[in-house]
């Protein structure tokens, strides 16, 4: 405390005590600036607002950018791995203090993982990463070490995959692992393949390989038995022993460990029979048999099913190996299922097989005499010309006259009409001059008549033999022929007893 002399009013001298702190009952009533506590001694933190703080535990407003945490005033944001700090330009601690450096800016790495270390002077406290050694672990290991001692480099705590070795009583990893050993892996100690050996070796080192006929050469490692099996033609454990040597004709077969059991598969010919031997192929197939199940690859003809033992539908000559659907009929059959009879109006072929298509019914070879159609179940026109054995003849397709229309008919594209037009008058008793005139223009007419019939007649007998290839219009022109009830009624010329030309125009319709 300070004390301070003042003179006052009236002349005389008052001593007045200015108290700048007053003590009352032993604690400070106030403290100066950027001073706190009981009696006032004890400093404010940094960063403080106004450099003040309470009196009472020196807590306080921080200043822009700061925070109060832990009885001081800290950065809102710290540097990256800083745990705590003071400032931007230094760290308090690192986080997990798995960092070093001033703004804990190093990882360390050095150091095994999850080891600390110095944030000043980047020591590892417990152990090296993988592959270095030295206080600061800042050494590497002798290079057969995955991890080696912190004070010795050449003694390795474990070795790289593929090396292994001793020496008394710790590590030298100077050696190399056999290329054999599945993922070049082997025991650090001894060099024993611990995780086994590629496929056709085995031994401790799998330095030896595997016997016998074994399925992708894999055995096991210690005992020499097949793991996947045989080979085609071989059994046992340790695939010794040959299928052939029990069953001749045996391909492949099983085991119950060196004793034979079944054959699987036999040659061509054959298959597995119900008693694990070869029994041949069954008898109606054709071209063999599958020679592990014994399905036909076919059936002879009359024979369906997987192994060829049910018979056909009754006329069917041949059917689907898997359905009774014929795929074709014996003679004179048609149809699916082969019970629809051909035509007695088709004409066979030369060969044996039916006359008729199996789908159709279609005559094949063509119609008998006096009928036509697909199936020739239509008659031809009774008015058309016969041929030298006096059968009538007609196109397959469409009815019409091959040798055309007999006399007083002409054919048109509806059959053989009458030509006749009015009574005959011609030829009677009594005739005069002019009627033999008229005779004789009658006999050039007919002259001219029978040259254009001749004319025609060639001419219909090559349009019947393009139109017997027009087989998609069979159908429909049969069809609408035998739909016809009623015959066409022809028309017939002759002269007049003026001896006027009275023929009307031939193969022309004339209206009655």
């Amino acid at each position: 405390m300070k004390d301070r002399k003042m003179k006052m009013t009236g002349g005389s001298t008052i001593i007045a005590t200015t108290l700048l702190i007053l003590v009352v009952h032993g604690r400070c009533q106030e403290c100066e600036e950027g001073r706190y506590g009981n009696l006032c001694n004890e400093t404010c933190g940094q960063h403080c607002l106004n450099n003040r703080c309470k009196q009472d535990d020196g807590s306080c407003t921080c200043e822009t950018d700061y925070k109060f945490k832990g009885g001081k005033c800290i950065l809102r944001t710290c540097p990256a791995n800083c745990s705590t700090c003071t400032s931007l330009d230094s760290c308090d601690t690192c986080v997990d203090r798995y960092y070093y450096g001033e703004t804990c800016e190093h990882e360390c790495i050095h150091c095994r993982k999850g080891t600390i270390c110095g944030k000043s002077d980047k020591y590892c406290w417990s152990a090296c990463a993988d592959g270095l050694t030295g206080d600061f672990c800042d050494s590497p290991c002798y290079a057969g070490c995955e991890t080696c001692k912190k004070k010795n480099a050449n003694i390795c705590s474990s070795c790289k995959t593929g090396r292994y070795g001793k020496n008394k009583q710790y590590l030298t990893c100077n050696n190399h692992c056999n290329n054999n050993c599945v993922n070049n892996s082997c025991n650090a100690w001894y060099g024993l393949c611990d995780k086994g050996c590629v496929n056709g070796y085995k031994g401790n080192n799998c330095s030896d390989t595997c016997t016998g006929h074994c399925l992708n050469k894999t055995c096991q490692q210690f005992n020499d038995a097949c793991v996947h099996g045989c080979d085609d033609g071989f059994y046992g454990r340790k695939c010794f022993y040959t299928c052939k040597r029990v069953e001749s004709n045996c391909l492949v077969c099983t085991s119950n460990g060196n004793i034979f059991s079944s054959c699987t598969r036999c040659i061509n010919g054959s298959y597995p029979g119900t008693s694990g031997k070869c029994v041949p192929c069954e008898p109606n197939c054709s071209g063999g048999c599958n020679s592990s199940g014994g399905v036909c690859y076919a059936c002879v003809d009359g024979y369906r099913g997987s192994f060829c033992n049910v018979s056909c539908a009754s006329n069917c000559k041949s059917c689907l190996q898997n359905n009774d659907e014929c795929n074709e009929c014996k003679e004179e059959f048609w149809g699916s299922d082969c019970l629809k009879k051909c035509s007695t109006n088709c004409k066979r072929g030369n060969d044996s097989i039916s006359s008729c298509d199996i789908i159709s019914g279609k005559c094949k070879h063509g119609c008998l005499s006096e009928s036509y159609g697909l199936q020739c179940s239509l008659s031809c026109d009774k008015h058309c010309l016969a041929s030298e054995g006096g059968f009538l003849q007609c196109n397959q397709m469409d009815g019409q006259c091959r040798l055309g229309c007999e006399n007083g008919y002409k054919q048109t594209d509806t059959g053989c009409i009458n030509g006749k037009v009015g009574d005959d008058s011609a030829g009677t008793s009594g005739a005069t001059v002019g009627d033999a005139v008229g005779g004789a223009i009658s006999l050039l007419a007919i002259a001219f008549v029978s040259g254009m019939f001749i004319f025609m007649l060639r001419r219909r007998r090559k349009d019947s033999i393009e139109a017997d290839a027009r087989a998609d219009e069979e159908a429909r022109t049969y069809e609408q022929l035998h739909e016809r009830t009623e015959q066409p009624i022809y028309q017939n010329q002759n002269v007049d007893d003026n001896g006027t030309d009275n023929y009307a125009v031939l193969f022309t319709d004339t209206n009655i």
